[in-house]
Parts: structure tokens; sequence; C-alpha cells
């Protein structure tokens, strides 16, 4: 009878996983998406600092670059948002730690 019961849960809890199980590739994945999310905004903003000095160095670009005012306005809009989206990353890692972490 003890067999046949340590059988059952064994058989039954196999699929069990811990919250770290799941957490863990949680976490893992917010740290990939939020370092590429980092990248392309670092690089958004590289190529609006590098259109803004054209556009300061040459005003003749401004009818195809746009005006330095609109340039900074997008600057200090992506600047806000990356703000923004760290935020929320560091939020949803501290609603998810790992077991032991603390934020």
């Amino acid at each position: 009878m003890r067999r046949a019961l340590a059988l059952s849960i064994i058989i039954i809890c196999g699929g069990c996983v811990s919250q770290k199980d799941v957490r863990q590739p949680l976490q893992e994945q917010l740290v990939v998406t939020g370092r590429i999310m980092g990248f392309a905004l670092d690089a958004d903003l590289e190529a609006l600092h590098t259109k803004l000095d054209l556009v300061e160095a040459d005003p003749k670009l401004e009818a195809k670059l746009g005006s330095p005012e609109k340039i900074r306005q997008k600057i200090e809009r992506i600047q806000e948002e990356k703000r923004s989206l760290e935020a929320e990353l560091k939020a949803l890692k501290d609603r998810y730690p790992l077991d032991g972490e603390e934020h």
C-alpha cells in the first residue's frame, strides 16, 4: 500500500515545478528584453543627436532632417520613454524575484 501511495505521489508530482523554475526563465527573459530595448533606444538617441548636430552645423539640411526644436522634442520624448520602460522592467523584476533575491 505504501509503495502504491509513494508511486502515485511521484507520478502526480513529477510534473510540478517550483516558483524558481518558473521565475528564473522569466527573469532571464526580462534581462535580455531590457538590454535589447536599451540598445535600441540608445541607438535611436545617438542618431537623433547626430541629426541635431548636422542641422545645427548646416541649416540647409533642416528641410530634410527637421527643425532643431522638433529633433530636441523627439530626444526628450525618447528619454522619457526610456526612463518609463526602465521603471516598468524594474517593477517586473521586483514582482517576480528569484528565491533569496532582493531588489
